[in-house]
């Protein structure tokens, strides 16, 4: 899964990784939230100039019912964490995602009746049986 922060910062001399989040409404329920901070750590984290480097990821949107957006700086500790099987698990859901809409393109790109796979017996998610 690619991750692409968009740079580092430098406050009070202290860099930190900085990311900022244009969303108007807030993404990050609790499972998405874990999902991100897990693949975060696992990857930009683990590298030797990262290890041990703040994260500022900056919330831009609004809250449900306000029009006007606000800021709120989230650190590393605010985002939870899966372990390697819930994160597994997770990510499955985006290959069997990616992969019904490549075979749905690959369908509709005029190949030969015979060499279309489709995806009904595909199931949405591995954990689920297909339909």
């Amino acid at each position: 899964m690619p991750v692409n922060p968009l740079g580092v910062i430098i406050e009070d001399e202290e860099p930190k990784l900085f990311w900022p989040s244009f969303w108007k409404r807030n993404k990050f329920d609790p499972l998405t939230g874990a999902v991100f901070g897990s693949i975060l750590e696992r990857s930009i984290f683990r590298l030797r100039d990262y290890r041990d480097m703040p994260l500022a990821f900056v919330d831009l949107s609004a809250e449900a019912d306000a029009k006007d957006r606000s800021v709120k700086v989230l650190g590393r500790r605010d985002f939870g964490r899966l372990t390697d099987a819930e994160l597994r698990a997770e990510t499955d859901k985006f290959v069997e995602a990616y992969l019904r809409v490549l075979m749905e393109d690959t369908a509709r790109s005029g190949t030969k009746e015979e060499e279309r796979k489709g995806t009904a017996d595909l199931p949405l998610f591995l954990d689920r049986p297909p339909p």
